[in-house]
């Protein structure tokens, strides 16, 4: 049986993503990959941060990208 701990890792998150500098996000041309997605927290937030820079769905779906290679299934 498979039991999966949810952690709230929000300000990790967080934490991480603001190390990098802002332009990072307001770039027309960088692109992101969370290799180990589990549950899209890095994902979501690199999305929000987009959308605060004015990207928009077509840009936002073809530079963020997530992997996830375990069972479990990602929400």
């Amino acid at each position: 049986m498979l039991i999966r701990l949810k952690f709230d890792i929000s300000a990790l998150v967080q934490e991480i993503l603001d190390g990098l500098p802002p332009e990072v996000f307001s770039s027309t041309t960088t692109t992101f990959l969370d290799p180990a997605i589990g549950g899209g927290q890095f994902v979501a937030e690199i999305e929000r941060r987009l959308r605060a820079h004015g990207h928009g769905d077509n840009t936002i779906h073809s530079r963020v990208f997530g992997f996830e290679r375990g069972p479990v299934a990602i929400r």
